[in-house]
């Protein structure tokens, strides 16, 4: 049974978003009772509570609801547990999309390193390709080089040997003359 001085302890209120603060949730409060009226309710309150036992239903979902009401009522706001329940569940929710976004983008990164392994896999596959097909091309560049000082050497020794034809004929062109007019 609640007598008429408990009765007063529970008191409704009536919120108005506070002009000016621009917090989300922040209330100014319209009181009908003093604030010493309000701290010895709460004591009331919190004294029943506590006679109750600290594992009581009742102690247990009022952890932390004793600090917020004494802080309502100095400053004169109206934060309510069930406000930072739905700002719990708010943040809860946007965690769990969050980490939701994390985890896919933690799959599309673990693709992008695979990607990234296959093409440098395949990167080191074509400079392979490529240096072994150089060497190639440099084993052949040194053959045609061997051969052209080969060829060169030849057309030297052929140029002599032309020369030395070329003087041969002309020495025997000589002789015939001088048979000739002899």
């Amino acid at each position: 049974m609640v007598d008429k001085k408990s009765k007063r302890a529970i008191i409704k209120l009536s919120t108005q978003k506070h002009a000016g603060a621009g917090a989300k949730g922040v209330h100014t409060m319209t009181r009908t009772t003093t604030k010493d009226e309000e701290m010895k309710a709460l004591r009331k309150i919190r004294d029943i509570v506590e006679g109750l036992g600290s594992d009581s239903y009742l102690a247990i979902s009022t952890e932390g609801f004793w600090s917020m009401a004494e802080t309502n009522i100095l400053d004169d706001t109206g934060n309510s547990v069930a406000q930072y329940r739905k700002c719990w569940e708010a943040t809860s929710s946007e965690n769990r999309e969050l980490e939701k976004k994390i985890k896919e983008l933690q799959d599309k990164n673990a693709k992008l390193e695979e990607a990234i392994k296959d093409a440098e896999l395949a990167r080191k596959d074509i400079l392979d390709h490529k240096f072994k097909e150089v060497q190639g091309l440099q084993e052949q560049i040194m053959e045609m080089s061997e051969g052209y000082r080969q060829s060169r050497h030849e057309v030297c020794e052929l140029k002599k040997e032309n020369e030395a034809q070329k003087r041969e004929i002309i020495n025997l062109k000589a002789k015939l003359y001088d048979l000739i007019t002899a």
